[in-house]
């Protein structure tokens, strides 16, 4: 097991200590090292570890695991499997996917509180993954509700249309994906571009829809008129969302035609941060112990 940062001072300074033969002191910092210890154990004991039989209990838990991979959450609507990716500062939690083959028209999945997200892809550009269950999805209302406190959206596109890259975060939206009510309006200025970004959007967004229910994060959710969209299977205004064909990454070509990949990663937006005074959980002082034990590198 990992010792905390606080282990290592007191074992530094014990060491001195040991060596200038104060006696006292060495005997204080042994009982300080033992409540230390027996605190971590309790931290440690009641935070998860990720796994199937000993699930992660809180999403700010993504940013302690030391490689990107599949792991286990229960946050309280039961256990399900998610992806985590530790590149961009870590912590991201795959919540939607879609790799889709221009010239089709699939249906988009909706995926609910207590169900696996979807699986990262790694086919290219111009596959067909409709079919693929566990990688094609995206988390409603119910399931972006098991995300608790400040969050942070991730999203990613490309298309055969072009050659730009969508790739930015944005903690704007965390009420409308988990109420389906209201919207994305303001991201053009509140967004921090990632590596490789070089998409228009979000910065050239002049529009976009609101209150999309379980489709928050698919239809067309921010949009420069006639230039530059994201949509997933994007429907027309006041059209129903089930009944859309367009598929556009940055782009306007109004139909299904190009081959797309969209999504979508959350993350706790502020891990280290105590809003609450409850024992455990995400916003508590024990969850931002054990996030801070393991991420020396966040402030």
């Amino acid at each position: 097991m990992k010792l905390p940062r606080l282990y290592k001072q007191i074992l530094s300074l014990w060491a001195s200590l040991n060596k200038a033969g104060h006696e006292l002191c060495r005997a204080l910092l042994a009982f300080t090292f033992f409540i230390a210890s027996l605190a971590y154990s309790a931290l440690a004991s009641a935070s998860g570890a990720g796994t199937l039989g000993d699930p992660y209990t809180a999403l700010s838990d993504a940013y302690r695991t030391s490689t990107s991979g599949r792991y286990y959450f229960d946050l309280g609507s039961g256990v399900f499997e998610a992806d985590v990716d530790n590149s961009e500062g870590g912590g991201w939690v795959l919540i939607l996917q879609y790799v889709h083959d221009g010239g089709t028209n699939p249906a988009v999945s909706i995926l609910g509180a207590g169900t696996d997200m979807p699986i990262t892809s790694a086919a290219a550009l111009g596959t067909d993954e409709s079919a693929d269950t566990t990688r094609w999805g995206h988390a409603g209302n119910t399931a972006m509700s098991q995300f608790t406190g400040d969050i942070e959206l991730r999203w990613y596109g490309e298309t055969s249309n072009h050659s730009r890259i969508l790739n930015f975060r944005s903690t704007l939206g965390d009420d409308y994906v988990r109420t389906g009510l209201g919207g994305f309006g303001g991201v053009d200025s509140d967004f921090t571009a990632l590596t490789a970004h070089t998409a228009n959007l979000p910065a050239t967004a002049t529009n976009a829809y609101t209150d999309q229910g379980d489709y928050a994060l698919t239809n067309f959710p921010y949009w420069n008129g006639g230039a530059e969209h994201w949509g997933v299977k994007g429907a027309g205004i006041g059209q129903d969302p089930t009944t859309g064909d367009r598929w556009e990454v940055d782009d306007f070509p109004g139909d299904a035609s190009n081959d797309t990949i969209h999504r979508v990663w959350v993350r706790q937006a502020s891990p280290l941060v105590v809003i609450n005074t409850n024992d455990a959980g995400e916003g508590s002082l024990r969850q931002a112990i054990l996030v801070a034990n393991d991420r020396t590198d966040l402030d």
